[in-house]
């Protein structure tokens, strides 16, 4: 197994299997998460760089076998790819400004996913649901969300009456055990604040604010505890950034909910240095300065 990992992202399964029996300090919180009976506990929140990926991909293995569906099918958790649609800002004023508007799309990304993989067909719904239920390229919660981001106004809000009239009633009689596991929406969209703290600007007709980066993160979390509560046989495991937890939900009654549901990652100065002596002690020993010393840090 390969020592000073800092990076989950193209960890595989046996790649995971072994960092976690090898490298991975499971101290208690983390431990408790990783139980195959911990169900409660669906959310990751910690800085970049803690192991969110890391965490999640582990969490997957540890129950894949307990679920009759897990999404992604393809990978051991869903990602973004790409940079982020041109999103319109004709006719939706400051909708988008709002949390509730974030927490819909959300809402409408995981059941439209959910729903769509069990092949579902609601008797009646708009056009605009019946298009996305069609299209082959919209498969994953990331390509539901960032295709509704990019819809216009009156598109949003037909599937708003879709999600109350056909999608959360059905996503309520789904009784075959469900697991999603969604990654990386701190990063979806570093990649354009990057660019506008460069200077370079986007295509007219689309706007990005970096307010969007806080709302995403809030949005999937409450979207994920909300759906959690309405059918307990669909679990929706995400990561956000520890800066959301303290920036938008901060001491709300939301937020000590959200709490109650999530592994706060942090780590102990004892637990640092357990992790470096496990990292050393997994290192090739012409990596080290005295490969001989019994002390690990020599």
């Amino acid at each position: 197994m390969q020592a000073w990992i800092i990076d989950a992202s193209e960890m595989d399964a046996e790649d995971i299997l072994n960092f976690r029996s090898n490298l991975l300090h499971p101290n208690p919180e983390i431990r408790s998460f990783l139980r195959v009976e911990n169900k409660a506990t669906t959310i990751v929140i910690a800085p970049k760089g803690f192991g969110k990926t890391l965490l999640l991909k582990a969490k997957r293995l540890s129950i894949q076998d307990k679920y009759a569906h897990i999404l992604p099918s393809g990978a051991l958790v869903e990602k973004p790819s790409g940079l982020p649609s041109v999103i319109p800002t004709s006719d939706y004023g400051d909708l988008r400004d709002s949390e509730g508007y974030w927490r819909s799309v959300w809402l409408l990304s995981f059941t439209i996913a959910v729903l769509k993989a069990t092949h579902w067909r609601p008797g009646r719904s708009s056009r605009a649901l019946a298009a996305i239920l069609q299209d082959d390229n919209l498969l994953s919660v990331w390509e539901i969300f960032d295709h509704i981001l990019s819809a216009q106004v009156n598109t949003y809000h037909q599937l708003n009456n879709d999600y109350n009239d056909a999608l959360l009633p059905a996503f309520r009689r789904l009784h075959e055990s469900t697991a999603i596991f969604v990654d990386n929406i701190d990063e979806y969209y570093e990649g354009i604040l990057r660019e506008m703290n460069a200077g370079r600007e986007r295509p007219v007709g689309g706007r990005v604010k970096r307010s969007f980066w806080h709302l995403a993160q809030y949005g999937i979390a409450a979207a994920a505890r909300e759906l959690s509560h309405i059918n307990t046989h669909v679990k929706i495991y995400v990561s956000i950034r520890k800066e959301v937890l303290q920036g938008i939900i901060g001491d709300t009654y939301f937020g000590q909910q959200l709490r109650s549901k999530s592994l706060i990652v942090s780590y102990t100065d004892s637990d640092l240095l357990e992790i470096v002596h496990k990292n050393i002690a997994h290192s090739d020993a012409e990596d080290l300065a005295e490969p001989r010393s019994n002390d690990p840090v020599t």
